[in-house]
C-alpha cells in the first residue's frame, strides 16, 4: 500500500476519534475496518499521542478529502445540504 494513503487513514482516525459517536456510527463497519487495518499505526499512534489541539493539526490533503467524501455520503442529511457542501468542495482548489 501507498505511504501517503496508509497515513491519510491514520489521519482519518485521529479525526474520527474527535468526532461526535453518531457521527461515526453512519459509516459503514466495513470501512472503519479497512481504514484500521490499512492505515500506519505508528503513525497512528503519534497521532493519538500528540495533543496539539485538532484545529492546528496539519492534516493532508487525503486526509481531508476522505473525510469530505464521508461528509457528502454519510452525514449529510438532506439533498441541500449535500449540494452545498459538493459545491464548497469544488470551489477547493485543494
Amino acid at each position: 500500500m501507498d505511504k501517503n494513503l496508509a497515513n491519510a487513514y491514520s489521519e482519518v482516525l485521529d479525526i474520527l476519534d474527535y468526532i461526535e459517536p453518531q457521527y461515526k456510527a453512519k459509516i459503514p463497519k466495513d470501512m472503519l475496518d479497512m481504514f484500521k487495518s490499512e492505515c500506519n499505526k505508528d503513525y497512528l499512534n503519534i497521532l493519538l499521542k500528540d495533543e496539539t489541539d485538532r484545529l492546528e493539526k496539519n492534516y493532508s490533503e487525503e486526509a481531508l478529502s476522505i473525510i469530505a467524501y464521508l461528509n457528502l455520503k454519510y452525514w449529510c442529511e438532506t439533498k441541500k445540504e449535500k449540494k452545498y457542501y459538493r459545491d464548497m468542495y469544488l470551489k477547493n482548489n485543494k
